[in-house]
């Protein structure tokens, strides 16, 4: 099973792919390749600090569901 940001680094990389092979029916060049490469490095990047956080969780005793996990991860502005 894939984590969402590793199906959006598959989407983004087909799409390079796609545009590398002229196959996306539009006129996009080099320019347009290189800001998805980079939007593909963004993405890895975010990919491993995911990757740290689904590790610490699975280390926190005091997590007592995957709701309490993603509450004190991603809800701490509320």
């Amino acid at each position: 099973m894939k984590t969402a940001m590793q199906e959006l680094i598959d989407k983004l990389e087909e799409h390079l792919v796609q545009s590398a092979r002229g196959q996306l029916g539009t006129n996009r060049g080099g320019d347009y390749r290189i800001g998805l490469r980079k939007a593909i490095d963004f993405a890895n990047e975010e990919l491993e600090k995911e990757k740290e956080q689904i590790m610490a969780a699975k280390n926190d005793p005091t997590l007592k569901s995957p709701l309490d996990y993603y509450n004190q991860t991603y809800n701490q502005n509320k």
